[in-house]
């Protein structure tokens, strides 16, 4: 996973790594530890979702 930090102080933005057969595809939404290594901030993951939007729907997250 790439953990990129934006323009936007306390920002990331995570690039998971996907890996692709002939199955399909997969790839790891999430590693706390990475998280905070990259980041120094702790992180608890609480919920993973994955969605798919029509074109030029632009998602975020939201987090408190």
């Amino acid at each position: 996973m790439r953990i990129d930090e934006t323009g936007i102080p306390g920002t990331y933005r995570l690039l998971p790594e996907r890996f692709e057969d002939e199955r399909g595809h997969f790839y790891e939404a999430a590693r706390p530890g990475e998280l905070t290594a990259a980041t120094g901030l702790s992180f608890e993951v609480r919920q993973v979702n994955n969605s798919v939007s029509r074109r030029g729907v632009l998602r975020g997250i939201h987090c408190n």
